[in-house]
């Protein structure tokens, strides 16, 4: 079977509309979303960070004694700005603590949840998506965690992984509509 000119020429016209669908800001940010899924259920639920982009998720290090201790103040009442086990007065969060906070010396990065729940696309553009915050203080918050060797924006291999298999149900979804 030969395939004629017109057929090649109808060929390269569906590809390249498809491409400019899977490369659409609205695409990357379905993309982003799933990235921020995949980095927000593997630190809350997993408490792992991946140092670097395609390195192994690892346990994200333990927090001080003193904010373990903080932490559990906050969880068993003792009100904010009061002096607890003799200690100078500490300030509470601005919300309840999360039902996701892990209790003793074990870091997910979440007392309130806000700053993993903040987390989303904040630039889209053709063929790019990128992943922060637009709350100033949330993001201080990150770059603390980051600052102290719990990095958890990257994304492991298997992670990556995840998102290439989106992009091949993208790909489908997108197929089936030319």
């Amino acid at each position: 079977m030969t395939t004629t000119k017109q057929q090649m020429a109808k060929f390269n016209r569906e590809a390249k509309k498809l491409l400019n669908k899977v490369t659409s800001p609205r695409t990357m940010r379905e993309l982003a979303m799933k990235s921020v899924e995949i980095v927000r259920d593997r630190t809350r639920k997993g408490g792992k960070g991946v140092p670097s982009n395609g390195a192994t998720p690892r346990k994200l290090h333990n927090v001080s004694p003193d904010y373990a201790d903080y932490r559990d103040d906050l969880r068993s009442g003792v009100a904010a700005g009061k002096k607890s086990r003799g200690k100078k007065k500490r300030k509470g969060p601005r919300a309840k603590i999360s039902k996701d906070a892990p209790k003793g010396r074990d870091c997910n990065l979440t007392l309130t949840g806000r700053m993993l729940d903040t987390l989303r696309p904040i630039k889209v553009t053709k063929g790019q998506a990128e992943i922060g915050w637009s709350i100033e203080r949330e993001k201080k918050k990150a770059g603390y965690a980051v600052d102290g060797d719990r990095a958890f924006l990257n994304l492991s291999n298997k992670e990556i992984d995840q998102l290439s298999k989106h992009v091949d149900i993208i790909l489908s979804r997108e197929a089936k509509k030319i």
